[in-house]
């Protein structure tokens, strides 16, 4: 009978869910770490983006002044082609920022709804884990009261059979 009582036990079900609990919190920690790599890693991409802009823009700005500069046909022609095609350039990583700027919205919305959420769950995950180490405090407690009265129940009869040893005498 004791050892059905053991399967069910209180301690057993505190640490069952103490362990759940630090899985989950692993679990939470995981995710909020991918999606925070996820948006660096966007963030880094907008960075070297605007950094190839502002290099676009000092060659388009270079070949302007070298057009402006020239004296023959030719050159002129020459770096107004390769005005034109720094130009494109700079259109072209316009564009990306632009996709890249719209890929980390919906990811930084869902990071900060998922920070406040997740805080709001450890909270709650911090309160678990106190109720069940209270939990498993009232168990020894328990254990310990159910042993001291197991205890004193052995010396009282111990004692009512020496009571009766003696008036027996």
């Amino acid at each position: 009978m004791r050892f059905f009582k053991g399967l069910f036990s209180p301690e057993r079900e505190a640490k069952k869910n103490r362990q759940n609990l630090q899985k989950s919190r692993k679990e939470m920690d995981r995710v909020m770490r991918e999606m925070h790599a996820k948006i660096d890693t966007i963030q880094l991409n907008i960075t070297r983006t605007q950094e190839k802009l502002i290099e676009q823009q000092e060659l388009a700005d270079k070949f302007a002044r070298y057009e402006e500069s020239s004296e023959q046909a030719n050159e002129q022609s020459r770096f107004q082609m390769q005005k034109e095609a720094a130009q494109k350039e700079i259109e072209k990583l316009q564009s990306q920022k632009y996709d890249f700027e719209t890929q980390m919205v919906p990811f930084q919305q869902s990071y900060d709804r998922m920070r406040q959420t997740f805080s709001e769950i450890f909270d709650q995950l911090d309160a678990l884990e106190r109720e069940t180490s209270a939990k498993e405090n009232e168990a020894e407690i328990m254990k310990y009261t159910t042993a001291q009265e197991e205890k004193i129940q052995f010396e009282l009869a111990e004692a009512e059979a020496l009571l009766e040893l003696r008036s027996e005498k």
